[in-house]
Parts: structure tokens; sequence; C-alpha cells
């Protein structure tokens, strides 16, 4: 089962609330025109009329993709200008939708966090609608979310710089169920905001518990990525973009999936291989006992509760293997670095270079 973005839901809203405006007319659906050429029916919930403004609601369906605004609430809000613009309408972004306030977006600082693409797909759909009627005015459109400010809390819009909502988006129209793509494409801003702040060298986070750790050792919130379980796409996503150099942190139970050779640390898709830290155990001249409780081991965690700190050079030697992995998947075109934390955000262990790094964080930081 397919679903629509958010920005599907607003231009189904939009058509809808101008139609009530400029025709007096209700529909229990609205057509909507994607980019690549299929049309959306999106059920309308609710539509008002008012003496020179209109009002609709919809409500975004749930799909089978995890996804925070699944079941929110969409309205839009119309009225007639005291004139003609250039394009025909005005579309503003209401409650609980966003503001953009740091460059690297596809949206300009200071606009609403409504993506170029819903943009179009709400002006297409209007101006189609006011171009049969006879209205001489233009339109002022207003999207607003309820409870957009409380839902975006679980997105990346604060770590984005959007700031009091939510994000009308989308490329496609459609979201895909089951499939990693666009869950991938919501992480691609961070890199290109951390870019656009002046950031040439960024550091990697599997998540929130990455990026304390790299917080409390200096570095800014704004040149850190977090980038879940997708390692291979956003080194990819780094050289593509040119980046200098990449410093990654990360838990021992993630790290350790690197070091075996897997870029994908779903634990779906990558089992974690503790055996690399027996056989550097071994290596080491570690007690016996201490192997033995290894092989038992059932985490990472627990394998570093194991092993102690007489066993941070095993650890440093994970980093190294993973940090040679990610180098060699770049084609060593782009320098990597890694540390190992524990799960309160503590640094383990790291390869030799992170621990310069450390010494002069935001200086590194900034290229």
């Amino acid at each position: 089962m397919t679903g629509y973005t958010t920005g599907v839901y607003a231009a189904a809203a939009s058509i809808a609330a101008a139609r009530m405006l400029l025709y007096r007319e209700k529909k229990k659906e609205e057509i909507v025109a994607l980019p690549g050429g299929e049309k959306a029916i999106i059920e309308i919930s609710s539509v008002k009329a008012g003496d020179n403004s209109a009002y609709s609601l919809v409500t975004k369906k749930q799909n089978k993709d995890s996804d925070v605004t699944n079941g929110i609430e969409i309205s839009v809000t119309t009225r007639f200008l005291d004139r003609e613009t250039k394009d025909g309408i005005v579309i503003k972004g209401g409650t609980g939708v966003g503001t953009v306030t740091l460059p690297g977006l596809q949206v300009p600082v200071g606009k609403p966090a409504i993506n170029p693409v819903p943009l179009q797909m709400i002006a297409s759909g209007v101006n189609k609608l006011k171009k049969t009627s006879k209205a001489e005015r233009s339109l002022e459109l207003t999207v607003a979310v309820h409870n957009g400010e409380e839902i975006a809390k679980k997105t990346f819009n604060p770590k984005l710089g959007i700031v009091g909502g939510v994000s009308i988006i989308g490329t496609t129209g459609i979201v895909r169920p089951m499939s990693d793509d666009s869950w991938k494409e919501s992480l691609l801003p961070q890199v290109d905001m951390s870019l656009a702040a002046g950031y040439k060298k960024l550091v990697l986070t599997f998540g929130n518990l990455g990026e304390r750790a790299a917080c409390n050792n200096g570095f800014s919130k704004r040149q850190i990525i977090q980038m879940s379980n997708f390692v291979g796409f956003i080194l990819d996503a780094c050289v593509k973009r040119k980046v200098e150099e990449v410093f990654l942190i990360g838990h021992l139970g993630k790290v350790i999936k690197i070091a075996d050779g897997h870029l994908d640390t779903h634990s779906k898709r990558t089992k974690q291989n503790l055996s690399i830290l027996t056989t550097l155990a071994e290596e080491e001249g570690l007690p016996e006992p201490k192997i033995l409780r290894l092989k038992t081991a059932k985490s990472g965690e627990a394998a570093l509760g194991i092993l102690g700190n007489k066993g941070k050079v095993i650890i440093d030697k994970v980093s190294e293997y993973a940090g040679d992995r990610l180098y060699y998947h770049t084609g060593r075109s782009m320098k990597v670095s890694v540390a190992i934390t524990d799960l309160s955000g503590r640094i383990v262990g790291c390869q030799d270079e992170v621990r310069e790094i450390l010494k002069r964080p935001s200086k590194w930081g900034s290229g």
C-alpha cells in the first residue's frame, strides 16, 4: 500500500478551499496532479465557507512506513486579496508549519517550510480552478497543521533549524511502503546545512547518543550528522559533496559491525559479531577466564564490561579496523577517523588521530 506525502494533502486541502471560495462548491474528494504524471485522490474531511474566505481540512492517511506525520490534520484557509499578484496566489505557513531559520535547505531562510514541489502542486491545482472562474483578485492560502509544533519535536526539524512546526514535504508525492529511500533522503539535508554553515569536516553519529558524546567533546551541533544505520549511504553523500574529512563516533555494538565489513548496521540486516573481540583478546594475551566470558557475551556493552580498562587496546584496534573499512569504501578519497563509546557516551577507544582531533574540535570542525 502506497501513501502520499504531506505536500499532496496540503495541495488537496488548498484545492478544496479554493473551490469553495471561488464556486461555493464542495467535493468529498479532490484530485491532485503529481509530478510524475500520476493523480492522487484525497478525501476531504471538512469544508466551510465564510464571507470572504473558505476553510478545508484533510487527514493524512496511515501507511506502512514509520512516519510521525501519519494521521495529522492539515488545514488550509483561503481568502481574496485586494489585488492581483504576479502568480495569482500567495501561499503562507500558518500555525504548526515550521519556519526555516538556517541556510542550506531548499527553502530560503525566513520562509515557511513548504518545499518547492508541494508549492508547485498547490499553485497548479488552485490556479487551474482560478482560470475558469471570474475572480480578478489573487488568493491567499494559509497552510496549517494541527499540533504541528509538538509533532515536529519527533522529527529532524529542530536539528535543521526549522522552528515552530513540521515541514510540508515531498518530491514525487508518493511514499513507498517498506522502503528506506525516503528515510535516507530525509538525512541528507543535515549534510547540506553543515556545508552551508561553513563546515568542511563533519561528525557522523548513529543517533542521539553519539550526538551527545560529540557535543560533550566540544563539537558543534551544526557539524554533526545523524546517519541512523545508513553508514555507506551517508559516506557516499559526503564524498559526492566533497566533504574533506569525517569523524565517526558511536557505540561499540554499531562500530564492530563496520569493522566486520557492514555499512548498513540495522539489526534486521546485520548481526553483531563479537568474535572479533575474542580474537583480539587472545592476541593480546588476556586471561582465559575473560576470553571465555567474551565468547558468551550477548552485547557490545556486556563485552565492554568484561574487558574493562585493560581492554582499551582491543577497542582501539576495533576502531582502526572500522576506520580502514570506511576509508577504503570512499576509494581513499576522504580521510575517516573513528571513536567508540559506551552507553554513557564516554569514549572508550579510538584511532590514534582521534586524540589529536579531540584536542582541537572547534578548529578541526571548521576546516
